[in-house]
């Protein structure tokens, strides 16, 4: 299985258990998101990811959503939600191929309050 990521957590910081079980990992970083861009402008953003998706994956996307031949290609996108939403709502007939880690959050309460959360890495949903 190939895996693409969009996300701002390059594969190569990624811990073994995560790697592991993908024959190929394509990385493209997620999009900065202005907070002041407007909802067309995220539609673009959208759009362009879209582009690039289909570029290295083979896939199409028509008025129905994603169109996939046989593919070995999953999808993993994580970053600002009204992106994310725009670009996942063309996989909503396809929600097989988009996946997402699953991490267990340790807190460690430091003195004055201060907490440090480490995320570990559990499996791919």
């Amino acid at each position: 299985m190939k895996l693409l990521v969009i996300s701002n957590h390059p594969p190569e910081k990624w811990v073994d258990e995560q790697k592991r079980g993908w024959d190929e990992i394509k990385f493209i970083p997620f999009p900065n998101v202005p907070a002041e861009a407007s909802r067309e402008e995220v539609k673009e953003m959208g759009e362009k990811l879209l582009s690039e998706i289909c570029q290295l994956t083979g896939w199409h996307i028509s008025a129905s959503g994603v169109d996939t031949p046989e593919t070995e290609w999953r999808l993993s996108i994580q970053g600002e939600s009204t992106l994310t939403f725009l670009v996942l709502c063309h996989f909503r007939t396809k929600e097989e191929l988009v996946i997402f880690p699953t991490t267990e959050r340790v807190v460690e309460e430091k003195e004055g309050g201060v907490k440090i959360s480490t995320f570990k890495f559990v499996r791919w949903r």
